[in-house]
Formats: structure tokens, C-alpha cells, sequence
């Protein structure tokens, strides 16, 4: 995952063209359906390489579905980065310090409220 952090000119080229391999996938899918089905239909028998044909076809099919959209690869390219800016955030001797300087000034702030007596 880092490799796609560390260049992220390439992560967001791959990134739109996954919709255009699903595309092709799955035109290449019909394309060879129709084909069989079209030689079915002209020699009247089906051809010695069915299986194969059928095989190719599922997948064509199993892979245009397990790859994701544009929108799903952005959502989980955002997601990891995010997690790793967070990461490296929480990391920092800086957090650490500003964590330490807000809950001393809360705590202050407690102490000096005084409740007021009802009368």
C-alpha cells in the first residue's frame, strides 16, 4: 500500500482507468458469448471447446465483478490514507504536548468554577 501513498500520480491514473478495464472485461465477455452462441447457430452443434468457452465467459465475469469501481478504489485509497496521516499524527512528540497543555488548561478551568450558593 505504501508503494500507491508514495506515488500518488500513478494510484489516481489507475484509479480512473478501472472503470475502463471493467468495461472491457466485460465486453470481451459478450462479445465472446455472442460468438459462441452465433457458431452454435450456424453449425447446428455445439463446439468441441464449450467448457473452455463457458470457462473463459465466468471469468470474465468474476473478475469484472471483484474489481472495484472508480468511486469504491477512491473511498478506499482515501480511507488508508487517512488512517496513515492519523497514525503519524498521534505519533508526534507535538501531540503529545498539545494533548498534555489542553488538559491542564480543562482542568483549570474546572478548578476555577466555583458553584454558586442557592439562595
Amino acid at each position: 500500500m505504501n508503494f500507491f501513498l508514495e506515488n500518488p500520480m500513478l494510484s489516481v491514473y489507475l484509479l480512473l482507468k478501472l472503470d475502463a478495464v471493467v468495461a472491457f472485461i466485460v465486453g470481451l465477455a459478450i462479445v465472446t458469448a455472442m460468438g459462441t452462441i452465433l457458431i452454435m447457430l450456424m453449425s447446428e452443434e455445439v463446439p468441441k471447446q464449450w467448457k473452455k468457452i463457458l470457462a473463459t465467459i465466468a471469468v470474465l465475469g468474476v473478475v469484472a465483478t471483484i474489481i472495484p469501481s472508480t468511486n469504491q478504489a477512491a473511498v478506499m485509497l482515501g480511507a488508508s490514507a487517512g488512517v496513515e496521516v492519523s497514525k503519524q499524527i498521534a505519533a508526534s512528540p507535538i501531540t503529545e504536548k498539545a494533548l498534555k497543555v489542553l488538559e491542564g488548561k480543562i482542568e483549570q478551568a474546572l478548578n476555577d468554577l466555583d458553584p454558586k450558593p442557592k439562595k
